[in-house]
């Protein structure tokens, strides 16, 4: 299955902040578009980006204490922080 995005894993402590919102992430990555459709999610078919679920699953990482920005693809800070100012919150 071609997501339209290059994809990596990593490994991280399960007790640190990263690893106890790692299912988190598969969530939040599954909800990327795609570079050709920067405001279309792939997985909400009906939804613009960013989708509710997308943004939804951003706070639940930023409130555990991982920066969200760091998670997303430069090229949709644009389309997520218009003011060029990436938070920690997608919303």
């Amino acid at each position: 299955m071609n997501l339209g995005r290059d994809i990596v894993a990593t490994v991280a402590a399960a007790d640190s902040p990263l690893g106890q919102v790692a299912r988190a992430v598969d969530v939040l990555s599954s909800h990327l578009p795609t570079p050709r459709q920067p405001r279309a999610c792939p997985f909400c078919l009906a939804s613009r980006w960013p989708c509710r679920p997308f943004l939804d699953t951003a706070q639940h990482i930023t409130d555990h204490g991982v920066d969200a920005a760091s998670l997303v693809p430069r090229d949709l800070h644009q389309v997520l922080w218009p003011d060029n100012k990436p938070a920690t919150r997608a919303s």
